[in-house]
C-alpha cells in the first residue's frame, strides 16, 4: 500500500482506538474518503439531527522534493472536521475536541510502526503536528437548517522518503 493511504488509515485508527471518542461518534457518522464502512463524504450535511459527525479530509501537501541526493520530504496535510448538533459547547464540541486531542497525543507509538512496502524496516514518518484549530457556530449548510458548531483540526504528517523508492 502507498505511504499516503497508510498514514490516512492510521489517522482513523488513532481516533477509533479512543474508547470515549468511539462511544460519542456513531460509525455511520464517521466520514471517510475510503471505501470503508464510514459514511459517504458527500452526505456530511444530509442529516440534520444526527450529530456529531467527524470526517478526515485529505487537504494537500507541502512537498520538498530533492532536499538531498537521497532523501525527499513530503508533508501530507489533512483536516479533521467535527460538526455538532448543538450550540451548547459542553454537550459535544468541548468533550469531542478533548477526545480528538487525546487520540493523537500518542501519535509516536502509532506512527513509528509505519514502514514502506519497498523498505520494510524503514520508518518513513518523522513528525506529526496539529498546527492549527478553528471553530465557529453555524446555522445553515446547503439550505438545511442545522444548529451547531463546525471545528477544524489541521494535521500535518511529515514523511522522509528515500529517493531510491520514489525514482521510477
Amino acid at each position: 500500500m502507498d505511504p499516503f493511504s497508510k498514514a490516512y488509515n492510521l489517522l482513523w485508527e488513532c481516533l477509533e482506538s479512543n474508547r470515549d471518542w468511539r462511544t460519542s461518534v456513531k460509525i455511520a457518522n464517521r466520514v471517510s474518503f475510503t471505501n470503508s464502512y464510514h459514511k459517504d463524504p458527500r452526505k456530511i450535511a444530509a442529516l440534520t439531527a444526527d450529530r456529531p459527525t467527524v470526517g478526515i479530509m485529505p487537504f494537500g501537501a507541502k512537498p520538498q522534493l530533492g532536499i538531498s541526493s537521497n532523501t525527499d520530504i513530503w508533508v501530507d496535510t489533512h483536516r479533521i472536521i467535527l460538526v455538532t448538533g448543538t450550540l451548547n459547547v459542553k454537550d459535544e464540541l468541548n468533550p469531542l475536541k478533548w477526545e480528538i486531542i487525546r487520540s493523537f497525543k500518542s501519535w509516536v507509538d502509532k506512527f513509528k510502526n509505519l514502514y514502506l512496502d519497498e523498505l520494510p524496516t524503514y520508518n518513513y514518518v518523522v513528525d506529526f503536528k496539529m498546527p492549527s484549530y478553528s471553530q465557529m457556530p453555524f446555522n445553515e449548510v446547503d439550505n438545511l437548517t442545522i444548529v451547531g458548531w463546525v471545528a477544524y483540526f489541521n494535521v500535518e504528517i511529515r514523511m522522509k522518503l528515500p529517493s531510491s523508492v520514489i525514482s521510477p
